[in-house]
């Protein structure tokens, strides 16, 4: 992993750079999930230093809106298992971001926010049942249009 992220930003490959970071932070969370399925504490450090990365060179590239709604939804997501009392706080900066994103992206916010709601316990049938209404909203628009 470390040889393939050098070997981008020799070439200045930034926005491969930024999307490679991201899904390596994608996978940390999983690990740290299973840790507190174990009795652990959760330790978020490398899942942070990777998200910084990826914000950092997600500034460099021509897709620095989504790529910093990817990272802002990773991390919202993260943050439920270490202080769940801040996650509606967050959830109500990302959707708005989402709002302005490409379809894909917007997928993936209310797919990921659905899945904070019903980690948190809030009614997980009304939680699925609002990102199916958003993703089927997105799909049912004219393709070109946000």
């Amino acid at each position: 992993m470390e040889a393939e992220l050098s070997r981008l930003r020799r070439l200045g490959l930034y926005e491969e750079l930024s999307l490679n970071y991201l899904f390596y932070a994608e996978i940390l969370p999983a690990e740290e999930m299973r840790n507190v399925s174990r009795g652990k504490a959760p330790d978020f450090s490398s899942f942070n230093r990777y998200l910084s990365l990826a914000e950092e060179h997600a500034s460099l590239n021509r897709s620095t809106r989504e790529y910093q709604l990817f990272a802002k939804t990773l991390r919202l997501c993260a943050e439920l298992l270490a202080k769940s009392e801040k996650a509606l706080q967050g959830i109500g900066e990302v959707l708005p971001l989402a709002e302005h994103a490409t379809p894909f992206f917007q997928a993936f916010v209310y797919g990921r926010v659905t899945n904070a709601l019903h980690v948190m316990g809030r009614e997980p049938g009304l939680c699925k049942k609002y990102c199916m209404k958003c993703i089927f909203a997105l799909s049912a628009r004219p393709w070109g249009h946000r």
